[in-house]
């Protein structure tokens, strides 16, 4: 459980707006969240070490305003704009300091 319980405090830390809904859902599916959250939270303290919590917090809140961010573009233009897609690119998955977090986030709040 140290695993799954240290994901999550590293939530409230960091993506203070979206651990209440993390630690709910948690919570609600213990033993299932539990089942894989452990292990991939192993995983990543394994391969990043102590900040890797943080770090992957920060990445889904970072995600989170993303998406956010994207619905309000597409509410107004009433479409999708591939004409961003390379801005998108250059400042997420090619960013290394950006993408390392964010692919950790997705990662870990499968759970």
């Amino acid at each position: 459980m140290k695993n799954a319980e240290s994901f999550l405090e590293a939530l409230e830390r960091r993506a203070k707006p979206f651990a209440p809904n993390a630690r709910a859902t948690f919570e609600a599916n213990r033993e299932l969240c539990s089942w894989l959250l452990n292990p991939l939270a192993r995983w990543a303290e394994a391969a990043f070490g102590e900040t890797a919590f943080d770090e992957a917090a920060l990445g889904y809140a970072k995600y989170c305003i993303g998406v956010a961010q994207a619905r309000k573009v597409y509410e107004r233009a009433g479409k999708y704009t591939p004409e961003d897609m390379p801005e998108i690119m250059s400042g997420v998955y090619e960013n290394e300091g950006y993408a390392v977090p964010y692919m950790w986030a997705a990662i870990l709040i499968y759970a």
